[in-house]
């Protein structure tokens, strides 16, 4: 008889899946009260953010032959390409104001909105006062283009290596779509 009195004390103490799902239907609206909230909350934030898409290209930096023997320069270091002054001095060819201009010509940058927050702003406010010193108005065209353009590219040497990584950042994801072919 112990047997079974354990038994029975040993099955009321488990929690069967029957009791769990009756628990959770009396209580609905404690759970699905905040589980909209919270979807809606989400959505709506996911909604207000503005999406980043974000290209990366990857550049070997190599020498090019000299002489009519098809030889690379070399130091007494070795190879004149491995030394990091070289690929350092090659990303900050990549970050030059020059090639910067060249690439906003090229692409058009200055006309998108993303890289001339002017143009926000004068959509915002077309009738409004000059804008406070600091904001976009008081800069000029290329100084705004530039300083939109800085803040999305990246350049930087890989940790020992010839490998140059490049990431650009932007809001349109159609703006390679809009360079001349």
């Amino acid at each position: 008889m112990r047997v079974q009195g354990r038994r029975q004390t040993d099955s009321s103490d488990e929690i069967s899946l029957g009791t769990v799902a009756r628990a959770v239907w009396r209580n609905k609206r404690a759970i699905i009260g905040p589980t909209i909230l919270i979807a809606a909350a989400a959505f709506v934030a996911v909604n207000l953010m503005t999406p980043r898409f974000k290209s990366e290209a990857r550049v070997l930096v190599e020498g090019r032959e000299t002489s009519s023997c098809g030889r690379r320069p070399k130091t007494a270091d070795g190879p004149r390409l491995g030394r990091p002054e070289t690929v350092t001095s090659q990303v900050q060819l990549v970050l030059s104001r020059d090639l910067a201009r060249e690439v906003i010509k090229e692409l058009n940058l200055a006309e998108l909105p993303e890289f001339n927050a002017a143009l926000n702003e004068f959509r915002r406010c077309r009738s409004c006062a000059p804008s406070h010193p600091q904001g976009p108005m008081s800069m000029t065209l290329e100084e705004r283009v530039l300083g939109s353009y800085y803040d999305r590219l990246q350049a930087f040497a890989l940790d020992k290596s010839r490998v140059i990584s490049i990431e650009f950042q932007s809001a349109d994801r159609s703006w390679r779509r809009r360079s001349p072919t």
